[in-house]
Formats: structure tokens, sequence, C-alpha cells
């Protein structure tokens, strides 16, 4: 199958999902909430940015117990943790719509 097709329809799944994302109605007071920010508490995101970097000192057993429940970290062999692309898509949707809005102050 050619590539430029394979582009192409991942340019239109993007574009769906895109358009799904910011379609809600505007009574909900955050959008990404539902997804993003479900059985999490404050400061796990946060935690999954240190993964990211590689600064896993900070982040707590609680903290990483969370994530991989959630399915943004997983566990390696050597028993250091990795974030998945899961985990990397999270951290994109949290920055995009959270640009000038507070994070709310408790997660339910």
């Amino acid at each position: 199958m050619d590539t430029g097709l394979i582009l192409i329809a991942c340019g239109f799944v993007g574009l769906a999902i895109a358009v799904s994302l910011f379609s809600r109605s505007s009574s909900d007071s955050d959008r990404s909430g539902s997804w993003l920010t479900r059985d999490l508490y404050r400061g796990d995101l946060s935690a999954l940015t240190q993964l990211v970097r590689g600064a896993s000192f900070d982040v707590t057993y609680d903290q990483i117990g969370r994530l991989k429940k959630r399915g943004f970290v997983r566990s390696n062999f050597f028993g250091t943790f990795s974030v998945t692309f899961k985990g990397y898509i999270a951290l994109i949707v949290r920055k995009t719509f959270n640009r000038n809005q507070s994070l709310p102050t408790e997660f339910n």
C-alpha cells in the first residue's frame, strides 16, 4: 500500500478524534476531564511528566500504581518504568486543553 494513502488515512483519523473531542456540549467544565483525570489524584500527571524526563526518584509507588492502572506506565524487566503511547497522548491532551485553564483542585 502506498505510504501517502496511509498518511492521509491517519490524518482523517486524527481529524475525527479532534472533532469528537471538541464537539462535546459546552456544559462540560473540563473537556478532557472524563478521560484524562478519571481515577487520578492531583500530581499524578506531573509525575507522568517526570517519568518522561527520566526523573523517577520523586514519583511515589502510589502514583505509579494509579498510572499503571490507567495504562499510562508499564514496568520493565529490570524494575524500571516507562511511559506508554497512551501516556504520551494523555500528556499531549493535557497540554492542549489546559493551556489557559487552571487544573481542578480535586479529581473525582
